[in-house]
C-alpha cells in the first residue's frame, strides 16, 4: 500500500517537473513574428516577456482559437500565440450609424459585441460568417412583420427586404407571368405591412359568330299592291371572333375581342313590294282617287264600274273610253309613274258627288262611276 502511495507522489512530481519546463512559442502579431523559448504558460506573461503590450480590445488566440489572456496554456508542446488587434468598424442599422472598435474575427461576433440580436428574416450585409476588415462597414436591417393576402388566404411572414418582390421572394411566394401585387413589387415595403397578391391569367377563346343578313325592299308593279314577294332569299354570313378573357383569382374581369375574320359575307334578301293594283269582280260600284304631288308627272284619276262585262274609264273631261273587259278574268289597273317621287293616296270617295267636284287647283282629277 505504502509502495502505491510513492509511485502516485512520484508521478504528480514529473508532471509539475515537465509543466513548468520551458517551451517554443511563436508569436505573431500583425506582420512581426516572434519566436522565444520560455516557461510562461498565461499569454500576458508571455507576451510581456516578448515585449508586446496589449490593448483591453484586442484579442489573443492559441494555435487559432480565442484564449483568454490572464489563463494558463494547457496545450502541451509549442505554441502559435496570434494577437488580433482591435479594428475600426461602422454599424448601420436603422436607428443610425455608429463606429465600433473591435477584435472580433466574424461579422457576426461584431453583432454581439454591439448587443445586436440576429432574428430570423433580418438583414445582414456582408453574412455574419464574413471576416472583419479595417474600415469595414456593416449593415443591419431588422425583420418587419407583413400579413400577405392571396386568393382570399393570408398568411403572416416576416421580412427586411427592400422591396415588396424580394419579400415575397424569401417568403416563398413569388409574383410569376402576368400576377401583380399590391403595393407593386418594385415599391418599398408598406408602412402597414399589408401585400396583396393577386394571380393573373388570360385565355384565348375562338368562336364562330352568325352575320345577319340585309333585307331590301323595291317596288314592283309585277307585284299586287299590298303584297310582298322574295326575288333574293338572304342568307347569314359567318365570322370567326378571338377573344382574349383575363382572370383575376379566378373571377373575370375583362374581355377584348382581339381579331375578327369574316369566313363568309352575308347575302342580302331583295324583297319587292307590290305596286299592281288588282280589283275584284264582285268591287261594282267603288271610285279610286289617285293624288299625285309632283307636277312634273302626268295627272291621272281613273274611276272604274263593271257593267254588262265592261270597264269605263274616265280622264278629266275628256271623253270616257269604252275597255271591254276580257272574259271572267279580273281587270287590272296599272297607275303610271315617272319617277320615285310619287306619292299615291287611295281613299273610297262618294260616287254621287263625283260629277260636280273637281279640285283644280291641286291638280287632282276625280271620276266616278255612273250610277243606274
Amino acid at each position: 500500500m505504502k509502495s502505491f502511495r510513492w509511485l502516485v507522489l512520484l508521478a504528480f512530481l514529473l508532471a509539475a517537473c515537465q509543466s513548468n519546463a520551458p517551451r517554443t512559442v511563436i508569436i505573431l502579431d500583425g506582420e512581426t513574428v516572434v519566436t522565444l523559448t520560455t516557461a510562461e504558460r498565461a499569454p500576458m506573461r508571455i507576451l510581456a516577456e516578448a515585449g508586446i503590450a496589449l490593448q483591453p480590445t484586442d484579442r489573443v488566440l492559441v494555435n487559432g482559437v480565442p484564449h483568454a489572456v490572464d489563463e494558463e496554456i494547457t496545450v502541451p508542446g509549442a505554441i502559435q500565440l496570434q494577437v488580433r488587434r482591435a479594428v475600426t468598424v461602422t454599424l448601420v442599422t436603422p436607428q443610425g450609424g455608429q463606429t465600433i472598435q473591435s477584435s472580433a474575427l466574424r461579422v457576426g461576433e461584431v453583432l454581439d459585441e454591439a448587443g445586436v440580436e440576429i432574428g430570423a428574416g433580418d438583414s445582414v450585409n456582408p453574412a455574419v460568417d464574413a471576416p472583419i476588415n479595417e474600415g469595414m462597414t456593416i449593415a443591419y436591417t431588422p425583420a418587419r412583420d407583413l400579413v400577405v393576402t392571396s386568393g382570399g388566404t393570408s398568411m403572416t411572414i416576416r421580412s427586411s427586404a427592400k422591396t415588396v418582390g424580394e419579400a415575397l421572394a424569401e417568403a416563398g411566394i413569388p409574383l410569376m407571368g402576368l400576377d401583380a401585387s399590391h403595393p407593386s413589387e418594385n415599391e418599398a415595403l408598406p408602412a402597414d405591412g399589408q401585400i396583396r397578391v393577386v394571380r393573373v391569367r388570360e385565355s384565348i377563346s375562338v368562336e364562330i359568330q352568325s352575320i345577319p343578313f340585309e333585307t331590301e325592299t323595291t317596288y314592283s308593279e309585277d307585284v299586287a299592291f299590298g303584297k310582298t314577294e322574295i326575288l333574293q332569299p338572304g342568307l347569314n354570313g359567318l365570322a370567326m371572333i378571338r377573344t382574349r378573357i383575363r382572370y383575376e383569382d379566378g373571377v373575370e374581369t375583362s374581355r377584348e375581342v382581339e381579331d375578327e375574320v369574316v369566313l363568309q359575307e352575308p347575302r342580302k334578301q331583295i324583297a319587292a313590294s307590290g305596286s299592281k293594283i288588282v280589283l275584284g269582280a264582285g268591287e261594282r260600284r267603288r271610285a279610286i282617287q289617285v293624288l299625285v304631288r309632283d307636277a312634273d308627272v302626268c295627272l291621272v284619276v281613273l274611276a272604274l264600274q263593271f257593267r254588262h262585262g265592261r270597264m269605263l274609264v274616265r280622264h278629266g273631261k275628256r271623253r270616257a273610253r269604252r275597255l271591254r273587259h276580257c272574259g271572267g278574268g279580273l281587270p287590272v289597273l296599272s297607275i303610271p309613274r315617272r319617277d320615285e317621287g310619287l306619292h299615291p293616296r287611295l281613299r273610297r270617295c262618294d260616287h254621287r258627288r263625283h260629277r260636280r267636284r273637281t279640285d283644280r287647283r291641286d291638280d287632282v282629277r276625280r271620276a266616278a262611276l255612273p250610277m243606274d
